[in-house]
């Protein structure tokens, strides 16, 4: 996704567009997850899929820049050990 986005171009903006739309609705998805297992603020939900999402995307790009997995796998562990350190305690 991250390509498309920065790779619009202003005689296709529907790109760009289509870009945002699906950010949102991958946002909006993990933050209803992240609801349903027990984050009750929808603004923390929100800024929680937003961490996630632009962190995997980062980790996408890096990768492909260095031909490796290690990126998502770094960020891949750290993600879980913050969201299992932010869930203890929340009743789903």
């Amino acid at each position: 996704m991250v390509a498309i986005a920065v790779e619009s171009h202003p005689e296709a903006p529907e790109l760009a567009a289509a870009a945002a739309t699906t950010f949102s609705r991958w946002e909006h998805t993990v933050a209803q997850s992240l609801r349903d297992a027990g984050v009750d603020d929808d603004e923390e939900a929100l800024a929680i899929a937003s961490l996630i999402l632009a962190a995997l995307e980062g980790a996408t790009v890096m990768a492909r820049a260095t031909g490796g997995r290690e990126p998502l796998v770094r960020v891949g562990q750290q993600l879980c050990s913050l969201l299992r350190t932010r869930m203890q305690g929340a009743a789903p």
